[in-house]
């Protein structure tokens, strides 16, 4: 079949095969990296065909992921994965750990997406409790915030934050922080409104 030469011809077969029935399912962060939800012995096969005819060749790239892979080091996270970022150079000091503030700053994130879910509107950070950091962030790791929402008062809503570092290139996750963050839902003036009931 003729193909325009500027056109990249792309076929991707997924293959999926089961080698267990236990019922178990993968860790959040893995539905997170798929979308669904997989029993944890699960292994997904990722065949993909890139086609140049233009310049006369083709690259076939193969990938399997085990889901029983990640390990965490200090029990399992709290919460639902609300957001996953990679920490890079620029967010790190001379000595290679990522800053306090940047790691800080990402959960702030994540509050702001939980919170605004719950509240179905606009919401701002009020405080966050106690902060103290267990284990340092490096440039190439993976930075897993988990949060669940604690408590529902009137206008202000209490969410429990955890960042966990999936390890740069392995299956560890470590504990970095965790804090509470208050969060307040506002109305279209910023002022304080009450945060709806959960249906």
């Amino acid at each position: 079949m003729a193909v325009p030469g500027l056109l990249l011809a792309r076929l991707a077969v997924a293959f999926v095969a089961i080698t267990g029935t236990s019922g178990m399912r993968c860790e959040k962060s893995d539905r997170n990296d798929i979308g669904c939800s997989f029993p944890a012995r699960a292994v997904c096969l990722i065949v993909g065909v890139d086609a140049f005819p233009s310049r006369g060749y083709g690259m076939v790239t193969l990938g399997m992921r085990d889901f029983r892979m990640v390990h965490y080091a200090d029990g399992k996270p709290t919460g639902d994965l609300t957001l996953r970022t990679l920490a890079m150079p620029s967010d790190a000091n001379a000595a290679g750990d990522i800053f306090g503030g940047w790691v800080m700053a990402q959960m702030d994130l994540a509050c702001g997406i939980r919170a605004a879910e719950r509240a179905k509107g606009r919401v701002v950070t009020a405080a966050v409790k106690e902060m103290s950091f267990a284990k340092p962030m490096k440039i190439g790791d993976t930075l897993c915030i988990y949060t669940v929402v604690e408590r529902v008062g009137r206008t202000s809503m209490t969410l429990k934050v955890e960042a966990w570092a999936q390890r740069y290139l392995s299956d560890l996750m470590e504990m970095v922080t965790h804090a509470d963050f208050i969060m307040v839902a506002l109305d279209g003036e910023g002022k304080p409104k009450a945060v709806p009931a959960e249906h």
